[in-house]
């Protein structure tokens, strides 16, 4: 008896975690433990610069798991310069049995039981998955976290109010599969107004949503997926009814305003999507469409970005057995949908990709994107003169080419990279910023002597307005296996000049050691080495070395 004392406080003090299957709970092992432990010594030495680190410094640290029956207890402890720091990485509790078409969510847990309604959010509740043969089933009942609300005012200033104790149920209910099926939604959350003081401007909110989530697998391959939700929020919930104010004579309005509990201070806002799509065997094209209205707000979700309407084609294919690939998108996004802001703003987004595989060796990829927003306008006229508009356009090319036998290996691939953004019709002056990059990289892989050599050369450009910086240089490494791969040692050095304003900058030089070595199966020691000098004209020159020896032990 003493002994399930003790396991029933570990468990609840430090937060356990269980996802299994209790038709296999007979396989499982009533104890195990398990995780690491690390001990680990570092230094640091710098010239010329500020040393934001001790110069040296030791570390031991463990992560140790303790599993009754699968429920893992997580700890964590480390003993840092003479400083210690006990803590349980799993402060929550959360029990997800299942068996067979039946799944439990006890303690802390997340559910999804619509995009636009319940998306997520962690609840202290209970909740269930039924889903025997074609029936879908899904509810929950719970608390929800909810934020606290911070007041800045001139006489108290700020402060941190206790949130809301915040119930919530949801309920799906459908027909169907995991790949075609159709769902009914219900949520509802509604704040306790007794569970903390009444302050001016923090009221206890409610919301009820009603939604519908389908996928159906047409002809031809062609399928359609969609989610449409209403959602029915109201700011504080001690409002004025609106039953008291006007006769409300429609019997399914006024059933409504009684099922969703509306007030004064509620409003009604929808969200949904809908995308069709064909998948065949080289080739599929797809069409979304997806509208969320200004104001539109889920209490069953952590964050919701509204007021815009977006459509979106995709289309790929496959030719010469996928010796040519193509895949691109294009969308048009808009938002202030009630035409209530001062500006309204109109993006287009663009994007393509191309791979081509001439022959054995050889390949080559692209791809091009390219992003526009225009404002126009909205409720306020705006003068041309500061009206905006964003352009982001890029592009890069990367041919290959990879070549050798079964011992040896060779590999080259030069890059190419333009980027640009331009700011136009900027009250301040047109902003411009262009990024030109080139990069070539040589790999050489031999198996026999499990030896790795690389080489790199880069080449990159930046000009902003009346600003130009340039960067080129080069990058050597190698890399090698010893006493049959126990040993891993990898060297690295770069070097790149600096040019600003075409004026030299100085070069940065960079040298780095990693070594791996594996004692057995369950233990390792690992030593970094890295070596950084800079030699700047316009700012401080400055050198710095750091290095790291730990050792590793699991179990």
């Amino acid at each position: 008896m003493k002994q399930i004392i003790i396991i029933l406080l570990l468990i609840f003090n430090s937060g356990a975690i269980l996802s299994q299957d209790l038709g296999n709970i007979k396989n499982q092992k009533p104890f195990v433990f398990s995780g690491s432990i690390r001990a680990g010594t570092s230094f640091y030495t710098a010239q010329n610069r500020y040393k934001y680190r001790t110069p040296f410094s030791y570390i031991i640290s463990g992560s140790p798991t303790i599993s009754i029956y699968g429920i893992r207890i997580p700890f964590r402890f480390s003993f840092r310069d003479n400083k210690f720091d006990f803590s349980k990485p799993y402060n929550r509790f959360s029990l997800n049995p299942r068996y067979k078409w039946i799944k439990l969510h006890l303690g802390h847990c997340s559910m999804r039981i619509s995009p636009y309604s319940l998306a997520g959010h962690t609840f202290w509740g209970a909740g269930v998955d039924l889903t025997p043969k074609k029936f879908r089933f899904s509810a929950m009942y719970g608390n929800l976290e909810n934020i606290q609300f911070q007041t800045d005012t001139v006489i108290v200033g700020d402060e941190l109010l206790k949130p809301y104790k915040r119930k919530a149920y949801a309920i799906k209910l459908g027909f169907g599969s995991s790949s075609s099926y159709f769902d009914l939604n219900v949520f509802r959350a509604e704040d306790d107004p007794g569970s903390v003081k009444n302050y001016p401007g923090y009221k206890p909110a409610r919301n009820t949503i009603l939604g519908i989530s389908t996928r159906l697998d047409l002809l031809w391959k062609i399928s359609f997926s969609g989610n449409i939700a209403a959602s029915f929020i109201t700011g504080d919930i001690n409002a004025q009814k609106l039953e008291s104010l006007i006769n409300i004579s429609n019997k399914l309005l006024s059933k409504i305003i009684s099922i969703t509990g509306s007030n004064l201070s509620s409003r009604a806002n929808l969200a949904g999507d809908a995308e069709l799509s064909m998948k065949l065997k080289r080739f599929s094209l797809g069409l979304q469409y997806k509208r969320i209205d200004p104001l539109y707000n889920s209490l069953g979700a952590y964050y919701f970005y509204n007021d815009f309407e977006n459509y979106t084609l995709r289309s790929s294919i496959n030719l010469l057995k996928s010796r040519i690939r193509l895949k691109g998108s294009y969308g048009v996004q808009r938002n202030n949908l009630s035409n209530l802001r001062s500006i309204s703003n109109l993006r287009t987004i663009g994007s393509a990709n191309i791979f081509l595989r001439l022959g054995k060796y050889f390949n080559i990829t692209g791809a091009y994107s390219n992003y526009q927003t225009q404002q126009r306008d909205g409720f306020l006229v705006i003068a041309d003169t500061l009206r905006l508009a964003q352009i982001n356009e890029r592009f890069s090319i990367s041919p290959g080419v990879i070549f050798g036998d079964k011992k040896i290996k060779h590999s080259v691939r030069l890059s190419g990279t333009y980027q640009k953004f331009n700011y136009v019709n900027n009250p301040y002056g047109n902003n411009s910023n262009n990024i030109k990059g080139l990069y070539l990289n040589y790999n050489f892989k031999h198996k026999d002597s499990k030896t790795n050599l690389k080489f790199g050369a880069n080449y990159n450009e930046t000009s902003y307005n009346d600003r130009d910086n340039v960067r080129y240089g080069i990058t050597l490494g190698a890399k090698k296996d010893f006493f049959d791969k126990k040993l891993n040692l990898r060297l690295s050095t770069t070097w790149n000049k600096n040019i600003s304003n075409a004026q030299s900058d100085g070069n940065i030089i960079s040298l780095r050691l990693n070594s791996n070595y594996k004692l057995n199966k369950k233990q390792r020691m690992t030593f970094n080495l890295s070596w950084v000098n800079k030699n700047t004209i316009i700012q401080k020159s400055y050198s710095e070395l750091r290095g790291r020896l730990s050792y590793s032990l699991s179990f």
